[in-house]
């Protein structure tokens, strides 16, 4: 197992946390790489629970900049009172502005979701 610790080592060392690294280590000595995605994604939320980290996905009509994120992750991070790390998808049908989802709470801030707004209202007169 040595060579192949060295190897995961050389390999792995430039991106990833010594925790990864040492999770890695630890499937190839128990020879669990064969389920090693639902591992991983085990490991991936309990890691997350541990650190209190939650992670979601902004939605919006075009890529945001990194600094555009870390301020909104920031922000979020601010209310939820842990850290918050987003990763961002476009979504055309937002026509302007953003949608957030994080463990399962939905904030959108776009004018697709204030036109639905005043069509439920419209749909409330007229019933």
């Amino acid at each position: 197992f040595k060579k192949k610790f060295e190897l995961i080592d050389n390999i792995f060392s430039i991106f990833c946390s010594q925790e990864i690294i040492n999770f890695l280590k630890i499937l190839v000595l128990n020879q669990n790489l064969i389920d090693y995605e639902n591992i991983f994604n085990d490991f991936i939320s309990l890691y997350n629970e541990k650190k209190h980290v939650l992670n979601g996905i902004i939605y919006s009509t075009v890529l945001l900049t990194s600094k555009d994120i870390r301020i909104l992750e920031k922000k979020i991070s601010l209310q939820k009172k842990c850290n918050v790390k987003l990763i961002n998808k476009i979504d055309y049908s937002l026509i302007c502005g953003i949608k957030i989802i994080i463990d399962n709470e939905n904030y959108e801030y776009s004018i697709a979701s204030k036109i639905n707004v005043i069509k439920d209202k419209v749909k409330e007169l007229l019933n």
